[in-house]
C-alpha cells in the first residue's frame, strides 16, 4: 500500500476516536450516495416508462394504419389481374328442385396474358367441350357440340370489346360454363366482385403447391349477366387464398341462382386456381379458311347453366 494511503487511514482512524457520540462523519457521504441511487432509479424508471410509451405508441400506430382485409384482398386481385397466369377451374351445378335435372360439372383450363391481350382456354363437361382463343379485340370460338356453321367452318370470330378491361360492379358478372366461361377465370371479375363485397375477413393461413399465404372469406350481393340484365341479384359467398407476394392463388365462389321463367333454381359452385405467373403466353388465330365471321354478332355473358 502507498505511504500516502496509510497516512490517510491512520489520521482518519485517530480523528474518529475523538468524535462525540451521535456524530456521523460519513453522513454527508452516505446522503450524497443515497441521492445518487434515488436519481439513478428515477432515471431508470423514466427511461423504462418512456420505452413502454414509445412501444405502445408504435403498436397503436401500426394497428391504426394496417390495411383492412377488403383493401388487402382488393389489392391482390388488382395485382393478379395485371400478370400473365395459368388457370384451372371447375364449375358444378346442382338442381335444387326435385325432377328438374341432374347435377353436372365442367372443367376449364387456360393461360392468359392481360398485358398482351392474349389467352387460350379449353373446356369440357356439360355434355360438350370446346376451345376459346383470345387475341386482342377478338375471341375465336370452337364448339363442336354447337350448331353447324356455314361453309363447313369450325370456328366463329366474335368481338370481345371488354375482355381485357377491369369490369365495374355495375356491369354484372358471369360465372357460367361454356363459351362465356372466361368470366369465371378472370381476376378482373374477382376485383369487380370484391367492389360489391359486404364482408371480407381474414381466416388464417392458406397454402398450395409451392406457396403459402393468407385465406380470406367474403360475401357479395351481385347480379350475374350483362349490364342492365334482368337477372335477379344473388348473394355469392367465397374464399380466396393470397400468397406472400400478394397474388391470388385460389378462388372459390358459390351462389344459388333462383328460379326464373322456365329455369329451375340451381346451386352453382366455382373453384379456381392460379399459377405460373409471368410465363409468356403465345396464341395464334385459327386458319382463316376455318373461321366464320358473322355479319352482325354481339356476344353477351350467358346466365348460369
Amino acid at each position: 500500500m502507498p505511504d500516502n494511503d496509510l497516512l490517510v487511514r491512520t489520521l482518519f482512524t485517530d480523528a474518529a476516536g475523538d468524535v462525540p457520540l451521535g456524530v456521523d462523519l460519513l453522513h454527508g457521504f452516505r446522503a450524497r450516495k443515497a441521492v445518487r441511487r434515488v436519481r439513478g432509479r428515477v432515471a431508470l424508471a423514466a427511461t423504462a416508462a418512456g420505452g413502454l410509451l414509445a412501444a405502445a405508441t408504435a403498436v397503436t400506430l401500426t394497428i391504426a394504419t394496417a390495411p383492412s382485409a377488403l383493401a388487402q384482398l382488393t389489392s391482390a386481385a388488382s395485382r393478379t389481374a395485371g400478370l400473365s397466369y395459368d388457370i384451372t377451374a371447375t364449375v358444378a351445378v346442382k338442381p335444387l328442385r326435385a325432377g328438374s335435372g341432374v347435377a353436372q360439372s365442367g372443367r376449364v383450363s387456360g393461360a392468359f396474358d392481360p398485358a398482351q391481350r392474349t389467352g387460350d382456354e379449353t373446356f369440357d363437361g356439360f355434355g360438350s367441350g370446346g376451345q376459346i382463343r383470345f387475341i386482342g379485340p377478338y375471341e375465336y370460338l370452337y364448339h363442336p357440340g354447337g350448331p353447324a356453321l356455314p361453309g363447313g367452318k369450325s370456328w366463329v370470330r366474335a368481338p370481345s370489346p371488354q375482355q381485357w378491361e377491369p369490369v365495374t360492379a355495375g356491369q354484372g358478372l358471369s360465372l357460367a360454363a361454356g363459351l362465356s366461361s372466361l368470366a369465371v377465370t378472370s381476376p378482373q371479375n374477382l376485383f369487380a366482385l370484391l367492389k360489391t363485397a359486404s364482408t371480407v375477413d381474414r381466416q388464417g393461413s392458406a397454402s398450395g403447391g409451392g406457396w403459402t399465404g393468407t385465406k380470406y372469406t367474403f360475401t357479395a350481393r351481385v347480379t350475374f349477366g350483362p349490364d342492365g340484365s334482368s337477372q335477379p341479384a344473388v348473394t355469392a359467398a367465397g374464399t380466396a387464398g393470397v400468397d406472400q407476394q400478394g397474388r391470388v392463388r385460389r378462388l372459390n365462389v358459390a351462389y344459388t341462382q333462383p328460379a326464373q321463367a322456365s329455369l329451375s333454381p340451381v346451386r352453382v359452385t366455382v373453384e379456381m386456381t392460379f399459377s405460373d405467373f409471368g410465363t409468356p403466353v403465345s396464341v395464334s388465330p385459327p386458319p382463316a379458311s376455318e373461321v366464320f365471321i358473322p355479319a352482325n354478332i354481339r356476344i353477351q355473358p350467358a346466365p348460369a347453366p
